[in-house]
């Protein structure tokens, strides 16, 4: 139980009781404390001492009361922290301190995350390159590699695992793992693993994707794609005919099938040298879908995209990615 005589406490006594609970309190944190007392005065419009604590009663409807005020979110979380460091000093009962106690926790997440947020569009901004941009600068490096009588498996194969996030739809990495290079027969294929088809590869080649395993398949189901670009349908022949001629995977070194660090590591390293940036997975799909949102696409052709990238269509949700 909280002592009587706390009720009546004014701004001045809780400052003084705090500077006793943390003699080593710097002038600034001191001051820090006084003010937080004082904006509470203003957002109750009572003092301290006829608020009788009734402040610290329920967290909910100080954060209400700020959510009606032009304080920042950074005020707010400072002003409950300081609430906080008040209950602990004042010997609150234990169900107090665990409710304040996890409310603090719970914003202190918030803004970290925010913060998170913040940085990764500070990065997205000093990243970002619009995408026709960017795709003249990969047909450009296509039609260069085309021209050269000899390249490596691993060159060649990194561009290509580039383009697949520029020249289609782009997928998430998890697509192209576990993917099975089917040359025969491409029925009743177990939907254990996601599969390229390849057709005619003698006479007119055509290559679908089949996506099995991948983050939204249980509210989507299988996908199936035809790969549409003429530059990457070449592309995808070449590394076939040349450098992938019977592997088992399709996207491999060494005998091995590349995991995920290694394609996200590939992304990064081709971006960089074609576009002296960093861009990774979601990045490069932010840019495609702020393109593709900006060319006012119809509700099939946002459905269309929308089962491509992996994403469970809902109006607006799309704008999650659009950068611009």
């Amino acid at each position: 139980m909280i002592q009587a005589k706390f009720y009546n406490f004014s701004e001045k006594d809780f400052t003084n009781l705090y500077k006793q609970f943390s003699p080593n309190a710097s002038k600034s944190t001191i001051q820090t404390f006084e003010t937080a007392l004082k904006r509470i005065e203003k957002i109750y419009k009572k003092s301290i001492e006829n608020l009788n604590l009734d402040f610290i009663n329920n967290p909910d409807d100080i954060i209400k009361k700020f959510a009606d005020t032009q304080y920042s979110k950074n005020t707010m979380y400072s002003t409950i922290n300081m609430i906080n460091k008040l209950i602990i000093m004042i010997d609150a009962p234990l169900t107090l301190k665990k409710k304040w106690g996890d409310v603090v926790k719970k914003l202190t997440q918030e803004r970290d995350n925010a913060q998170l947020d913040n940085a990764k569009t500070r990065n997205e901004s000093d990243n970002w390159i619009e995408y026709k941009e960017l795709l003249d600068k990969v047909e450009k490096e296509i039609d260069t590699v085309f021209e050269m009588e000899n390249i490596k498996t691993n060159d060649f194969r990194n561009l290509l695992i580039f383009c697949l996030y520029c020249l289609m739809p782009p997928a998430r990495i998890g697509n192209y793992l576990d993917c099975k290079v089917i040359r025969d027969n491409a029925e009743n294929l177990p939907s254990s693993h996601n599969y390229i088809i390849i057709k005619n590869m003698d006479s007119n080649p055509s290559f679908y994707f089949v996506f099995n395993k991948f983050k939204t398949a249980k509210s989507l189901g299988t996908q199936m794609f035809k790969v549409e670009n003429t530059k990457l349908t070449a592309l995808l022949f070449r590394y076939f005919k040349y450098h992938n001629k019977d592997g088992e995977y399709f996207l491999m070194s060494r005998g091995k099938e590349l995991t995920q660090p290694n394609l996200t590591n590939i992304l990064k390293k081709v971006s960089q040298e074609l576009t002296k940036k960093n861009l990774s997975c979601n990045m490069l799909r932010h840019i495609y879908i702020t393109h593709f949102l900006s060319e006012n696409p119809t509700l099939r052709q946002k459905l269309e995209i929308a089962g491509a990238m992996g994403q469970t269509y809902i109006p607006n949700q799309q704008d999650k990615y659009n950068r611009k």
